[in-house]
């Protein structure tokens, strides 16, 4: 399901940011990565750009090479009646305000959309739930609308979608203490208006002073389970030492694909970021039943 922007499209978005009235220049940040995996591979190159425009609306992109093209896999328009600028990507929801956004962006649903970037994602890999049922992260064109209140958050969407034709879907996110972001749950639910197939995801996060604890299940015809637990261990060595595991599952037709997951992620500088993971498929499974991986991603 992801598709994405050619670069012939790029510079058209790009005309924006220059055509601005805002005085202040655009905000840029982002990161690229390099991984071993049985082999050293470069990964990608990531720039993302927040341009503000005036007091309730800002031009944001995020722009991905992997060394042979470059895509734009955020570009899109912010109109916030409430709030200020936001990241293009990563954990938006969590941004205060009620925003509306026309153009390109990952869609909300589920909860691991939020850590698609590799630097925003404390493990290495990305779960089934993500690889094997949203195909990687679904990213589409669009309309987004998202805000929040102490107890919810909510999202709704509206998009091109594929030959299934236009998608319609949302996610409500729920707070059972106000203002404290210790245990949130949220539903999504996902409608192909063509083939009238609903696909529905049920996450939950919570965070318990150093412990952090995600999950989500997702039902697409087969479905799919992740849970995620990390612990931040403080500084070790000069780095932000961060332990990681993770169980995730895929049923389909009858068959269990399982896989158990465990690393470390070490924060070096503030900029550069070690993640060390070593992955082992149970059941029938859908890979190579030992893993060892590593990246550096490096954050500017």
């Amino acid at each position: 399901m992801i598709r994405r922007l050619t670069l012939s499209l790029l510079p058209l978005f790009l005309l924006g940011f220059s055509a601005a009235r805002a005085q202040e220049p655009p905000a840029i940040s982002g990161f690229f990565d390099l991984q071993a995996d049985r082999v050293f591979s470069p990964g990608s190159l990531e720039l993302d750009l927040a341009k503000e425009l005036g007091r309730s609306a800002q031009l944001s992109a995020a722009v991905v090479t992997d060394g042979d093209t470059a895509n734009l896999v955020v570009g899109y328009v912010d109109v916030h009646l409430i709030g200020g600028l936001i990241a293009p990507r990563g954990r938006v929801p969590a941004e205060k305000g009620l925003h509306v956004q026309i153009g390109r962006f990952d869609v909300p649903f589920g909860n691991d959309w939020q850590y698609f970037a590799s630097k925003d994602r404390v493990e290495l890999s990305a779960p089934l739930t993500t690889d094997a049922i949203m195909d990687g992260g679904y990213n589409d064109t669009g309309i987004r609308v998202f805000g929040n209140t102490p107890t919810f958050d909510y999202s709704a969407f509206a998009l091109r979608g594929d030959r299934d034709g236009p998608v319609f879907g949302g996610r409500l996110g729920f707070r059972p203490r106000p203002y404290v972001h210790t245990l949130q749950v949220g539903v999504s639910l996902l409608r192909k208006s063509t083939s009238g197939e609903t696909i529905v995801a049920v996450d939950s996060e919570t965070r318990a002073g150093r412990c952090h604890l995600r999950g989500e299940y997702i039902r697409d015809g087969v479905s799919a389970w992740q849970v995620t637990a990390s612990f931040d261990a403080g500084k070790r060595a000069g780095m932000v030492v961060t332990p990681f595991a993770r169980y995730d599952a895929l049923h389909d037709k009858g068959s269990r694909n399982g896989r158990v997951t465990a690393g470390v992620n070490a924060g070096l500088l503030s900029h550069v970021v070690l993640k060390f993971e070593y992955r082992r498929a149970i059941a029938n499974a859908v890979e190579s039943r030992d893993a060892f991986a590593a990246q550096a991603v490096f954050v500017f």
